[in-house]
């Protein structure tokens, strides 16, 4: 297939709580800035799967 994976790239800087209980818009705000890339270049105009 030819997909390239970099699980280095993407790191947790946050911890967050549970989302078990949380409505969808919660569990997008809890979500908000947790994660950070480390070289935006190797993804930039890539489609990433969420």
């Amino acid at each position: 297939m030819g997909i390239t994976f970099s699980e280095d790239n993407l790191i947790r800087m946050v911890s967050t709580e549970s989302q078990t209980k949380k409505s969808r818009y919660n569990r997008y705000e809890n979500m908000q800035e947790v994660f950070k890339v480390i070289s935006p270049d190797l993804i930039l105009g890539k489609h990433l799967i969420n």
